[in-house]
């Protein structure tokens, strides 16, 4: 299988899950992965590593605060 545009997506949402519900010292690759139903071994292809999985599954700008 590889790291298709999808597949990529999948994992960063469930790291993105993970860490707002976990923070950053609770979750692993292989967490990530399993939450995204991938093996380990294809979310390191996603990401590399846990500190690019982190930079990669924060959203590009902060979501705006509410009045």
């Amino acid at each position: 299988m590889s790291a298709g545009p999808q597949t990529r997506e999948r994992v960063l949402q469930a790291a993105r899950r993970l860490f707002g519900e976990r923070g950053y010292a609770a979750v692993t690759i292989r967490a990530a992965a399993a939450e995204a139903g991938v093996s380990p071994a294809l979310a390191m292809k996603v990401a590399g590593s846990k500190e690019q999985l982190h930079a990669l599954a924060r959203p590009a700008e902060p979501a705006p605060l509410l009045p």
